[in-house]
């Protein structure tokens, strides 16, 4: 439902949430694939640390690195749930614009 939502909503608008939301930093995460891959397995993963680094077959503390690094960037730290929300919609935005 959220995604239709922002479906509907034009571009220029959704561009202006994005730039509202986001620094330049934080559009560096948005744009590497390898990040955002890692954070999306740990949303899908319920924020659980073990299932996700065994299914990118990544050392945990590999992860726990690309997370920090994330949180750092963005300054959402997706351990918690809101954080977790917020990274997620950044995310849409974010995949709504390159289309």
């Amino acid at each position: 439902l959220l995604l239709k939502m922002l479906e509907d909503l034009p571009k220029f608008k959704l561009s202006e949430y994005l730039d509202i939301l986001l620094d330049d930093n934080a559009k560096d995460i948005f744009s590497d694939a390898e990040m955002i891959n890692t954070a999306e397995e740990f949303l899908q993963n319920s924020l659980n640390l073990s299932e996700t680094s065994r299914k990118l077959y990544l050392h945990r503390n590999t992860l726990t690195y690309r997370l920090d690094k994330i949180e750092k960037e963005t300054g959402l730290n997706i351990r918690s749930f809101s954080d977790a929300v917020s990274f997620r919609v950044l995310t849409i935005l974010h995949r709504l614009l390159k289309k």
